[in-house]
């Protein structure tokens, strides 16, 4: 599923549509690429919606949202549950373009070619360092910040604002506020017969269910894993063992075949529609398009967990104090990961990798902006550089099943409820909120020991 936007200042002459809308006497807004199930809804004269119908058994998904906040200025919003990406391109003083996925703003931008630098950053990392996407021209819009076009004498300007406030610390109600964040965002999610759980085991995914099973949602839970690596993957075993201990009965595991899991592989690089983020999301959309989910429109997901609770956060603590932490020490620390492809790629393109560490250095001072502890700067760096640009990938694998993706850690306000949380109390030992969470649950009726 994909759709393209454009926004354009208000036209002469006005021709109604089912799939435009006018917001205020400016702007004008109509997709000129969608799905069948995509299409505005008006929230009010000035606040506009993209949703997307779910499935046959009706409701609808937000995927972003459009709010005049100005006779002469709006702001364009992702939806964070859903983790949809936004890129975005501007012909001339025209016309702005977004869409969700990358490539299919090539035809509406001036110089629809590949970005050579682009193309290293993915040998070196794995994905592309956000704003940037393999293309020139094409831009990702960034998680916490909103897309602003302003328009003056119908000419159009666009700017990247932040859409974040950093919340004040709280050392004493952090585990009720995060599981109240929590329990809402799946509370926002439909029947029991749609919802399907993207299930390892681990403490993340095992949390999201005993809060399903808190509201009385009684998700279908599937893991899945690799074929060739049955001797080493255990999460079919994780699984198995969490869904016991829950008493748990809607659960399958999913292994494709060889030949299915290289059908799988084909069909996840046609639907990503940028390069993969490692081979789980192969397996999530092996997942995804399972016989076991076919009923299943909505998945939700445990990404952003790891990032701001994960094993390494009482490193990050030790490694980024504020008496040794400045912004060089942290572009040593991301450096160091990608030693062996540094040292290849400036023997061979000496002028490439200093374009690739403005790159890093450009989003660390976003991060930094957006958190004023060394820590929490760490954590919003991984938010911004990865977590968020995996979580679109697999956003946009669920599209093109017509399913959607839920990732609740990634919600704006539960992110805001985890960087509220005492720096002492996170890092206290690894995943020290996550596992605090699941013993609360579990003094309440669930089995979460871990």
């Amino acid at each position: 599923m994909i759709y393209v936007l454009r926004v354009s200042p208000v036209p002469e002459v006005r021709t109604p549509s089912a799939r435009s809308y006018m917001i205020g006497n400016s702007f004008h807004l109509e997709l000129v690429q969608y799905d069948e199930s995509v299409t505005l809804r008006p929230n009010s004269p000035s606040s506009v919606s993209i949703i997307k119908k779910r499935g046959p058994h009706g409701g609808v998904d937000m995927l972003a949202t459009i709010t005049g906040i100005s006779p002469s200025s709006l702001l364009i919003r992702p939806n964070d549950l859903t983790a949809v990406p936004i890129y975005y391109t501007a012909l001339g003083l025209a016309s702005v373009h977004v869409s969700n996925v990358a490539p299919a703003l090539l035809r509406y931008s001036r110089t629809a070619q590949f970005d050579r630098d682009s193309m290293f950053d993915v040998f070196l990392r794995g994905y592309v360092t956000p704003p940037h996407t393999l293309y020139v021209g094409i831009y990702r819009l960034l998680a916490l910040h909103a897309l602003q076009v302003t328009v003056a004498h119908h000419e159009l300007s666009i700017d990247i604002i932040s859409d974040w406030d950093t919340p004040p610390r709280d050392a004493h109600n952090w585990l009720d506020l995060l599981e109240r964040r929590l329990v809402a965002h799946v509370r926002e999610l439909g029947a029991d017969s749609d919802i399907a759980l993207c299930f390892s085991g681990g403490l993340d995914s095992t949390v999201l269910l005993a809060l399903c099973r808190k509201i009385n949602k009684l998700p279908l839970c599937i893991s899945g894993d690799y074929w060739f690596d049955q001797e080493h993957n255990t999460e079919k075993e994780y699984a198995r063992t969490a869904i016991a201990e829950l008493q748990h009965h809607r659960y399958f595991h999913v292994c494709e075949t060889e030949k299915g899991f290289l059908e799988s592989f084909k069909a996840t690089i046609q639907a990503a529609c940028e390069p993969l983020v490692g081979l789980q999301s192969v397996v999530l959309f092996g997942i995804l398009r399972s016989q076991v989910a076919e009923h299943s429109t909505i998945f939700i997901n445990g990404q952003g967990a790891d990032a701001m609770f994960g094993s390494s956060a009482a490193d990050k603590l030790a490694s980024c104090s504020d008496c040794c932490y400045h912004h060089d020490t942290l572009l040593d620390m991301i450096e160091d990961r990608y030693t062996e492809g540094i040292r290849w790629l400036m023997e061979l393109y000496p002028d490439t990798y200093p374009r690739l560490v403005s790159r890093i250095e450009r989003l660390l001072s976003v991060a930094e902006k957006l958190a004023s502890d060394p820590a929490d700067q760490v954590n919003m760096y991984t938010l911004l550089a990865n977590t968020h640009v995996v979580a679109g990938v697999w956003a946009n694998l669920a599209l093109a099943l017509d399913k959607i993706l839920m990732c609740p850690f990634l919600a704006k306000d539960t992110i805001a409820a985890a960087m509220g949380i005492p720096l002492n109390v996170r890092g206290a030992e690894p995943k020290y909120v996550i596992r605090n969470l699941a013993r609360s649950l579990a003094a309440r009726g669930a089995s979460l020991d871990s």
